[in-house]
């Protein structure tokens, strides 16, 4: 494992369509930094302090990323609940 965070085993050749930041809040920044950079466009961050969103804002902002974040549990579409019945603890039925 890197110091950014990335295996140099699983570099992909390109950038992934989504990162899921699901570690260290204080490893939030450098990791989307690192996505941004490689080129990267939506990111979901899981585990973040509100005092770091200004920061992880300006990044995605600066790679004109889409985030989803801080603090997320990602995204809920409940008319998949077929294909993931865990998307939502109600009963979304008709």
């Amino acid at each position: 494992m890197r110091r950014d965070g990335l295996s140099r085993h699983r570099q992909p050749a390109t950038a992934p369509d989504l990162a899921i930041l699901c570690t260290h809040a204080k490893r939030n920044l450098p990791l989307l930094e690192v996505l941004g950079q490689r080129g990267c466009k939506t990111a979901i961050i899981l585990s973040s302090s509100p005092e770091h969103f200004a920061e992880l804002k300006a990044c995605a902002q600066r790679y004109a990323m889409r985030l989803l974040g801080h603090n997320s549990l990602g995204l809920l579409a409940p008319w998949q609940t077929a294909a993931n019945p865990n998307a939502t603890s109600r009963d979304i039925g008709g």
